[in-house]
């Protein structure tokens, strides 16, 4: 699958993934210490709505549109949706922040940052959109080398986003091979790592994280439909987060659970949030 990131701009799979990074940012924040902001696939940062490529899929549509306009919409997707407004100007839905600017917004004086980009042109935009700031540094590198690369950051207390555009065949392994090295260096960060559902493939991958007892391990993800026996276009999204912060399960297993609603397309789907500690890692995840 490649997940380019242009045509599938603020659709659910973002909508998913960027409440889920703010929820845990806001966690990292309730202590007075300064925290690293790590982005293995940054993309340029800032999209712009009304591109060829995005109205071509208008994605959008039934995702961050679909929540903004969505009446009594959960409390705990509050700081998410006034993010997003931030951004549009006159209260027209034109541009969809990426991580990276989801993050700099967020950040505090003391807070650091540091994105990598593989794409040169990409890599040039994010660059741009990001500004000079002492406090963020940007990357040029493949994503699996710059990670393990740059551990431990400094602040020593990092949230870890790992979000391919699952372009390579063996995204899942390679993914789980950074994490082997990464944890050697730098093994009480917050690793969150967000995979695509487009068939069963992506279950070996949790079961493997499981197996591995690399640290507690929440698992969290929906399908809008049922899922097919064969790849088929995306139909759903998860996120493992390796050493999530206390606690904070039940936040992100209500909002799976209002997303969930919101945007399946029948009631042939299904969403699941479950926290798995070290003692309990060797069941194996359906």
């Amino acid at each position: 699958m490649n997940y380019r990131h242009f045509y599938h701009v603020g659709s659910f799979a973002d909508v998913f993934k960027h409440a889920l990074l703010v929820t845990i940012i806001d966690a990292l924040q309730q202590k007075n210490k300064p925290f690293c902001y790590i982005d293995t696939h940054a993309g340029i940062g800032n999209y712009d709505l009304t591109r060829e490529e995005t109205q071509r899929s208008k994605e959008y549509l039934q995702g961050i549109d679909k929540l903004l306009h969505a009446q009594d919409p959960l409390p705990d997707l509050k700081h998410y949706i006034d993010l997003i407004n931030d951004y549009q100007h006159h209260g027209d839905l034109r541009c969809y922040p990426g991580s990276p600017m989801i993050a700099k917004h967020l950040l505090r004086p003391d807070d650091h940052m540091i994105v990598n980009e593989l794409h040169p042109a990409d890599f040039n935009s994010l660059k741009l959109t990001l500004g000079k700031n002492p406090n963020i540094h940007c990357h040029h590198r493949d994503a699996y080398e710059f990670l393990p690369a740059i551990l431990p950051p400094i602040p020593a207390r990092a949230c870890i986003l790992i979000d391919p555009p699952f372009e390579r065949t063996d995204e899942f392994s390679a993914i789980l091979r950074c994490l082997h090295y990464c944890f050697q260096r730098f093994p009480t960060g917050i690793y969150m790592i967000w995979y695509p559902i487009v068939s069963l493939q992506h279950r070996p991958f949790t079961r493997e994280i499981l197996r591995e007892k690399l640290a507690p391990t929440l698992v969290s993800e929906f399908t809008l439909t049922a899922i097919p026996q064969e790849k088929s276009g995306i139909i759903g999204c998860g996120m493992v987060i390796l050493n999530p912060p206390w606690k904070i399960e039940k936040i992100i297993g209500d909002i799976t659970t209002y997303l969930f609603t919101l945007f399946k397309k029948d009631n042939s789907g299904h969403y699941r949030t479950e926290l798995f500690t070290n003692e309990i890692n060797q069941r194996d995840s359906n």
